[in-house]
Formats: structure tokens, C-alpha cells, sequence
């Protein structure tokens, strides 16, 4: 629903969000970037089926500062909820990226129901928002040996050990192997 609104009135909901994020900045602090990303709460298969998206993704908007990230909840109609911010170092985000223009944006510690994981919208610039989180991060620096985004594109999940990624995926539940 947020999203249909976002798409109808993109001007208006721009603006709203950047006044949210304005309103949980310290005085001296500089907004880089800030978008939606959705957080989906169902496996893969059934992520696409329009009418389970009306209850399965939820949608939040994002802001980036130099020290710091900020996440809020979108609420209904596409209205950031500013009461809400949730804020991480910058250095527990990064992104997993999916092609030219598709990802996520991984949380090493997410805190107060801010979920893991969540997708870029589709089309967003990827490489704009690893300038605006400060540097080209690697994944090694802040993520824990665990399931992740593939981020190769090419199943739902790898496993990362810590330190690289295996040839271990999964897809829907259903183990296998695939070379990085």
C-alpha cells in the first residue's frame, strides 16, 4: 500500500521522509541519502503474489549520515513514522548487492525489530548508496559467520563462515552447492 502511494505522489512522501530523518539528526550532522526499503517477512516463492505482498512486506525508509544509519517504519498511506527512528553505526550496515541495481541492505546488529535484511527498491543506484555509506565495505569487517543474501543473485541464501563465502546455498529450504 505504501508503495502505491509512493509511486502516485512521489514528491510529497520524499519530503516527508526527509523531514523524519531531519528531525532525528544531531545538530551538526549532514544526511548523505535516504530511500524505502522493504522488509519482506514470507520465503521467496511467495514473496511475488500480489495479494500476500499486501500483508507480507513491510516498508521502511532509510537515512544515511556519515556516522550513523537511520531506520524508521512506514506507516499506512505512505507516512514515515518519525517517533520511531532506530538508529545503527554506520559501520554495522553494508550492502549485498544483486546485479547492476538490486540488493539489500544487511544489519550486522539490528536492535528494537529492525529486521536483518532489507531490499532495495528496484532501479536504486547501488553504488550511489556505498558512496553515501562512506566506503566500498566489505562484508568480512562487520558480519558474523550465517545464512545470507546471496550475493551472487543466483539462489535465496549462501552461507558466509566468517570470513568468505561458501559454495553452500539454499533455495526455499532445499540445501545444495554452487561454486562462488
Amino acid at each position: 500500500m505504501a508503495e502505491v502511494y509512493l509511486r502516485a505522489n512521489p514528491s510529497r512522501p520524499r519530503e516527508l521522509i526527509r523531514e523524519a530523518l531531519e528531525a532525528n539528526l544531531e545538530p551538526d550532522e549532514e544526511l548523505r541519502w535516504f530511500s524505502i526499503v522493504k522488509q519482506f517477512r514470507l520465503p521467496a516463492p511467495l514473496r511475488w503474489h500480489p495479494w500476500l505482498q499486501l500483508f507480507a512486506v513491510k516498508h521502511w525508509y532509510v537515512g544515511i549520515t556519515p556516522e550513523r544509519v537511520l531506520f524508521g517504519r512506514v506507516k499506512f498511506a505512505g507516512e514515515p513514522d518519525p517517533s520511531g527512528v532506530i538508529t545503527v553505526p554506520v559501520a554495522d550496515v553494508t550492502v549485498g548487492r544483486r546485479g547492476q541495481s538490486g540488493g539489500e541492505l544487511l544489519v550486522a546488529n539490528p536492535k528494537g525489530g529492525l529486521p536483518r535484511e532489507l531490499r532495495l527498491a528496484d532501479g536504486l543506484d547501488i553504488d550511489e548508496l556505498e558512496e553515501a555509506l562512506g566506503k566500498f565495505k566489505d562484508v568480512t569487517a562487520v558480519w558474523p559467520a550465517g545464512w545470507l543474501a546471496d550475493p551472487t543473485g543466483r539462489h535465496e541464501l549462501r552461507y558466509w563462515d566468517g570470513t568468505a563465502w561458501t559454495a553452500h546455498v539454499s533455495d526455499t529450504g532445499a540445501q545444495s552447492g554452487d561454486p562462488v
